[in-house]
């Protein structure tokens, strides 16, 4: 691999940055809150609510569209403001 395929590459993540792609794990798309919720509506997929091990941001909201996993983290405010309060109901037994 040569420094211009390198070059278009980081280009390539950089652009997928500033729109709202902030990181790529295996097949797990990580993307800001607004930008999922447009995919989600636009895929009508069902999503799942997950708990994570975070202080800041203990919600995981994720679905799957053609094999690919699409998720955003929240707070627990923002989780509140999106889906209200009884979260009990919303997180997915793992």
């Amino acid at each position: 691999m040569d420094i211009q395929t390198i070059d278009a590459h980081a280009k390539s993540v950089m652009l997928a940055y500033k729109s709202g792609i902030l990181s790529i794990h295996g097949n797990r798309v990580h993307l800001l809150g607004r930008i999922f919720d447009e995919l989600l509506t636009e895929t009508g997929s069902q999503f799942k609510v997950v708990d994570r091990d975070s202080e800041d941001y203990p919600f995981e909201v994720s679905f799957i569209h053609n094999g690919i996993t699409y998720y955003a983290i929240y707070s627990l405010e923002e989780i509140k403001n999106k889906f209200g309060g009884n979260m009990d109901e919303l997180i997915t037994a793992n």
